[in-house]
């Protein structure tokens, strides 16, 4: 992967670009990482973006933890974790959007077909961008919902898919219901699909048969709204 750095918030943020060698105009998907930061489940992400990548997507996995995040995040603290959260939720989404500024201005980047997937907290901040920033077109979101901190400034969202285990007890499915509840509210077009047995963060069991389908619906929806041909 190569790393691409760029302003955010006064610092450098970076994120990682996972993408075909050429120069050719591209679907675009951001990745956004769980709670635990990207490293913590690096297999899992690169899974997915090399899964993309091999059909003409270029995926951009942004690491939008600043170095206080990281320590706060990483630890065994739940408190102090939720409080980081809750503080730092809206300049999240600010990183993301200076993301997709920046690769916006970088050749090979289609702006009309820009995807985020976003995984746990990841999943929070992509719905969140996604309903106050009308660049997204589609959102895959696994085993997040409605953040409630910016629930109010939505109005409007493009269509999503919502992945989520059943048996999640990090954050419970009624998650997903209530997001699918919201786009009837708004009447915005979602795909949802849960997994019996599933739990938490289940598609990094690879070879797993939940994990494997999750991961090709989220290549099917993908290329449903932003691929120029339909499902392979």
């Amino acid at each position: 992967a190569e790393k691409i750095s760029f302003e955010s918030g006064g610092r450098q943020a970076a994120m990682l670009g996972y993408a075909p060698d050429d120069n050719d105009m591209r679907p675009i998907v951001l990745l956004l990482h769980g709670a635990g930061g990207y490293e913590k489940a690096r297999g899992l992400y690169e899974r997915h973006a090399a899964l993309l990548v091999s059909h003409g997507y270029r995926v951009y996995a942004l690491l939008y933890y600043d170095d206080q995040d990281q320590l706060a995040m990483a630890g065994k603290d739940r408190k102090a974790m939720r409080e980081n959260r809750g503080r730092r939720f809206r300049a999240w989404m600010e990183v993301v959007t200076d993301a997709m500024d920046h690769i916006s201005h970088l050749p090979g980047t289609d702006k009309d077909r820009i995807g985020i997937l976003g995984f746990s907290l990841g999943a929070y901040i992509a719905v969140g961008v996604a309903g106050t920033d009308n660049r997204v077109a589609a959102v895959v979101e696994k085993y997040g919902g409605v953040p409630k901190a910016v629930r109010a400034d939505i109005h409007q969202l493009p269509p999503i898919l919502i992945v989520h285990g059943e048996a999640d007890r990090n954050v419970p499915v009624a998650e997903a219901h209530a997001l699918a509840a919201f786009m009837d509210e708004l009447g915005s077009r979602y795909v949802l699909k849960t997994y019996v047995n599933a739990g938490h963060g289940f598609d990094a069991k690879r070879g797993s048969a939940d994990a494997e389908d999750a991961i090709q619906e989220t290549l099917r929806f993908l290329n449903e709204y932003l691929a120029d041909r339909g499902p392979e």
